[in-house]
């Protein structure tokens, strides 16, 4: 299959014959990353992981393939998978439900195989504090590769002007969700460009303190680190099945100013 820089994802919500697992299969594998990841057979994830070795071989099958279509062998092997842990993901009414528990499974059978716990259940009295904490977890030699480039690490800053209390907590996320609809409202249905939204999205919010309880805190999300693939999910809940002339996708994206 041949490579790209880029991958992109299409659905039309209104038809429920649409394979999801399909689509999704398709596009991760055409994406540089993904090739460089499981092409490489003498690749730790390849060797030591505790997936099946048919898992394996499928998968790989399926990013070396020249077969725009991804084997229906490995979407059953998922989907098997998945109905192990009450998920049927032929059911599925979304493109974006089938990656995230795809790129879950994979970060999960990695950490299970190296014995791996990442806890970040934890808020840190300072950035500096935040971001040497990311810092380790990425500098592991045994971190996993699907951590480090599929997801990215977001800084979520609590900061009170009443009583000064600040907390920083680092997550880390699979995707950005941008609500499309949601964004055109507060722009009054002016036009919006992708950047436009990825500005809204890392616009500080006001919220309540939970030190103070008064509705003077702001919270502010950063990007601390992301790999080679991020991925944007477009969240259009009152999609109608027509484009919105108000919104168009740029492709040239700049998300420096949220790191």
């Amino acid at each position: 299959m041949k490579s790209n820089p880029l991958g992109a994802i299409y659905s039309d919500s209104k038809n429920p014959e649409q394979k999801y697992a399909t689509v999704i299969l398709e596009s991760i594998c055409s994406l540089e990353t993904t090739q460089n990841i499981f092409l490489k057979q003498s690749n730790p994830y390849i060797n030591q992981t505790s997936l099946t070795n048919q898992f394996l071989s499928i998968l790989n099958s399926v990013v070396s393939s020249q077969n725009p279509v991804p084997s229906m062998e490995l979407i059953n092997n998922l989907n098997n998978y998945a109905l192990s842990h009450n998920q049927d993901l032929n059911n599925s009414n979304s493109p974006y439900t089938f990656l995230y528990f795809f790129l879950t499974l994979l970060e999960e059978e990695y950490n299970k195989a190296y014995q791996i716990q990442i806890n970040l259940n934890q808020d840190f009295p300072s950035i500096d504090n935040a971001i040497n904490c990311i810092n380790q977890i990425y500098n592991a030699q045994n971190t996993s590769i699907i951590l480090k480039n599929y997801f990215f690490s977001l800084l979520m800053m609590n900061k009170c002007n009443t009583c000064q209390f600040n907390k920083y907590k680092p997550v880390f996320k699979k995707t950005i969700d941008l609500n499309i609809d949601s964004y055109l409202k507060q722009n009054q249905g002016n036009h919006l460009s992708l950047n436009d939204c990825l500005q809204y999205y890392f616009t500080p919010k006001s919220i309540k303190c939970k030190q103070c309880q008064q509705s003077n805190s702001f919270q502010t999300r950063l990007i601390l680190k992301s790999g080679p693939v991020l991925i944007l999910n477009l969240m259009r809940e009152n999609y109608t099945g027509t484009k919105d002339p108000n919104f168009t996708i740029d492709l040239n994206i700049d998300i420096s100013n949220y790191k």
